[in-house]
């Protein structure tokens, strides 16, 4: 049950991400593009958060 909450919450961030990704390549101005390239960064942080509690690893905790 758990595993599969996680891989939901893993695949929003993906796809927040994706957004993000679209925001800092297609931003009106440069003040757009800095605050999605700060979004995307604290969204693969998440995301590393997420991978580390769905193997189990503390590993990733440090990481991130």
């Amino acid at each position: 049950m758990l595993s599969t909450v996680i891989l939901v919450a893993a695949m929003m961030v993906g796809v927040a991400m994706l957004f993000c990704l679209w925001r800092l390549i297609k931003g009106p101005d440069i003040t757009d593009r800095i605050l999605a390239l700060d979004t995307l960064y604290i969204n693969s942080i998440a995301l590393i958060i997420l991978l580390g509690l769905f193997h189990g690893s503390a590993l990733y905790f440090e990481g991130a």
